[in-house]
C-alpha cells in the first residue's frame, strides 16, 4: 500500500478507536480473551485463517488476547446471511470472500484485499483425460465455439462475473458438489483461484490443473464483519495495516504461496482478462494501488 494511503488508513482506524467506549480500549491485561468465530471455509485451502490470526496478533496491545475459532460448516450464501443477521442463531463473527455491492452495504468491509487479490487469478480444474482440449484456445470466441462449460456454485460472485463476460456457467447448490460435476462431465472446467487449486487437485486424483490458460479479473476478497461489531472490524483493519507496514504480511504471503504460484507458471499462460461489473467505486479505486495486488 502506498505510504500516504497507509498512514491515512491508520489514522482513520486510530480515530475510530478513540470514539469507542472506554471499556473497549482498556489495557490489554484487563481484557478477557475475545472469541472470534471465523467461517469454516476460510480454513480449507488458502490460508485465510492465518491472515486473520496475524491481524489479531498485531493488535494484542490495544485489544488484548483472543481465541480464533473455526465455525461449524456453512455454504457461502448461508455464511454471509449469518453475518447480516438473516439467520438465527448467529454463529459467525467474520468471514472472508469476494466483495459484492450487497456485502459492502450490509456488512462491515475491511477493504484490504486478502492475499493480494489472488482470488481473481483463476485456472481450470478439469478431468485428466480432457486437459488437452484447452490447449488451442486463444479467445473467448474459441471457448464459446467449443461449447465449453464452467462450473461454479449458485450465488457465488464469480458466477455472475463469468456470465456477464459471455461464458456458459453450470451451477450446483454446494461447493462439494462442484468436484462431482466436473468429474461426471456436467461441465468442463471448475474455475479455481490459484491460491486454492493446488490442495484441491491433490484431494481429487481424477482431476488435474489445466496448464495453459489463466483467467484474470479484479475480485478482491475482504474480511467482512457483522455490522454490530465495529470494534472487531477496527481491530482487523488496524492489524492488517500494521502487518503490511512491518513486513509480516509479505513474509506470510511468500511463505505460503511462493511454491504454489511458481509451480503454476502463470506468466507463460494464455490470459483471459475479464471485467468485473460489480465492483463498488471504493473497491475500484484500490486497483490503482499496485502494492495491494499480486503481479506474476
Amino acid at each position: 500500500m502506498a505510504p500516504g494511503l497507509r498512514w491515512q488508513r491508520l489514522m482513520l482506524v486510530i480515530c475510530t478507536l478513540f470514539w469507542l467506549p472506554p471499556t473497549l480500549t482498556q489495557a490489554a491485561e484487563e481484557v478477557p480473551a475475545t472469541q472470534v468465530v471465523l467461517w469454516n471455509r476460510n480454513y480449507d485451502t488458502a490460508p485465510v485463517n492465518e491472515v486473520l490470526d496475524l491481524a489479531l496478533d498485531e493488535t494484542r496491545d490495544l485489544f488484548g488476547p483472543y481465541t480464533l475459532v473455526k465455525s461449524s460448516p456453512l455454504e457461502q450464501k448461508a455464511a454471509f446471511e449469518d453475518l447480516a443477521g438473516k439467520r438465527q442463531p448467529r454463529i459467525l463473527d467474520v468471514a472472508s470472500g469476494a466483495t459484492t455491492p450487497w456485502r459492502e452495504e450490509h456488512l462491515l468491509a475491511i477493504r484490504i484485499p486478502v492475499m493480494k487479490g489472488l482470488l481473481g487469478y483463476r485456472v481450470c480444474l478439469t478431468r485428466k483425460a480432457k486437459v488437452g482440449q484447452f490447449s488451442t484456445l486463444q479467445t473467448t470466441f474459441d471457448w464459446q465455439n467449443q461449447h465449453l462449460k464452467i462450473c461454479q456454485a449458485k450465488g457465488w460472485p464469480d458466477t455472475r462475473i463469468l456470465r456477464r463476460n459471455g461464458f456458459t456457467v453450470e451451477t450446483t447448490e454446494t461447493y462439494g458438489a462442484l468436484f462431482s460435476a466436473v468429474s461426471n462431465g456436467d461441465c468442463d472446467c471448475f474455475l479455481r483461484s490459484v491460491g486454492e487449486v493446488g490442495p484441491e487437485a491433490a484431494a481429487h486424483p481424477d482431476l488435474a490443473i489445466e496448464p495453459s490458460i489463466l483467467f484474470l479479473y479484479p475480485e478482491p476478497a475482504y474480511f467482512f464483519v457483522r455490522p454490530d461489531n465495529p470494534k472487531l472490524a477496527a481491530r482487523i483493519e488496524l492489524g492488517l495495516l500494521r502487518a503490511i507496514d512491518d513486513g509480516r504480511y509479505e513474509k506470510l504471503f511468500r511463505t505460503r504461496f511462493s511454491h504454489r504460484l511458481g509451480s503454476l507458471k502463470l506468466g507463460s499462460r494464455i490470459l483471459f482478462h475479464l471485467n468485473n461489473p460489480d465492483l463498488s467505486p471504493q473497491s475500484r479505486a484500490l486497483l490503482r494501488d499496485d502494492s495491494l495486488w499480486y503481479k506474476p
